[in-house]
This record gives C-alpha cells, sequence and structure tokens, in this order.
C-alpha cells in the first residue's frame, strides 16, 4: 500500500492504492480542504496512476487517470461538491481506428479534454462539462474519422 497526497488549487487529495485479497485493487481517496477538514472521501476498485491526478482551480473536480482491469485505461472523476462520479475509456478503436484522450481541468466543472484520433496529424481537443461527459468519448473529437 502506497499513501500519496498532493495539494492542488485550494485542496489537499490524500489517496492510496492497495491490493484487496490479494487479486484486486482499490483505491481510497480524501480531498481536505487547506485546514485539513475532509471534503469528501471515495473508494473505487481500480488504481491511480502516480502523478495523473488533478483537481480543478475551484476544487470542484477531481480527476486522475486509471486502469481498470475489465475496461482498460479509464479517466476518473469525481465531483467534490455532490460525490458523484464518472469512469470513462481513456483509450479506444472505432473500425480500426485508435483514439485516446488526457483531461485538464478547468474552473466551474469544465474538462478539456486532448488527444483525439490517431491518424489525423492536427492536434485535437473538446471541452466538456461534468455532467456532459458522454461514456464514449471519441465522439467529442467528431466522431469515427
Amino acid at each position: 500500500m502506497v499513501l500519496n497526497f498532493r495539494k492542488m488549487g485550494g485542496s489537499i487529495v490524500v489517496y492510496k492504492n492497495h491490493e484487496v485479497n490479494g487479486d484486486s485493487v482499490r483505491c481510497d481517496i480524501t480531498v481536505l480542504d487547506t485546514l485539513g477538514k475532509e471534503i469528501i472521501s471515495y473508494s473505487f476498485g481500480s488504481m491511480i496512476e502516480t502523478g495523473a491526478l488533478q483537481i480543478s482551480p475551484d476544487g470542484k473536480i477531481f480527476g486522475a487517470r486509471t486502469y481498470k482491469k475489465d475496461v482498460g485505461e479509464c479517466l476518473f472523476f469525481l465531483d467534490v461538491e455532490t460525490g458523484r462520479t464518472k469512469v470513462v475509456k481513456a483509450v479506444g478503436e472505432v473500425k480500426g481506428k485508435k483514439w485516446s484522450a488526457s483531461p485538464s481541468l478547468l474552473k466551474d466543472k469544465k474538462i478539456h479534454l486532448s488527444g483525439g484520433w490517431h491518424h489525423i496529424d492536427k492536434a485535437q481537443s473538446a471541452i466538456t462539462s461534468f455532467d456532459e461527459i458522454p461514456s464514449d468519448i471519441s465522439t467529442l473529437f467528431g466522431g469515427e474519422k
């Protein structure tokens, strides 16, 4: 088990990745304000990639790149105010064409996704909100090209 913490914006995130029963993994997350008061705690069945987490500048959204056995690379988002979560695939393939996405969290629950379709030469990005993230984020990059 590894305990990590980061100060981001006006919040401190404490998280630990650990094994459960030797074969499954779990991550426990606690978001604190700068005085150490707990804002929210959450546990989920995936591991956060070290160095791949963020909190939006206003402290409203926590995001991380994760890996789930049954899904693969994912983006995990936690609405710090409501406790709602979203997990979406971070990489995929449609009709033999690959795509991937990485997030940057903005204020007011906005998320900037960069990446897109691998076979397109120019950079691709999309801005969406926590409430509008589709389960298939490849559609934010103009669908299958």
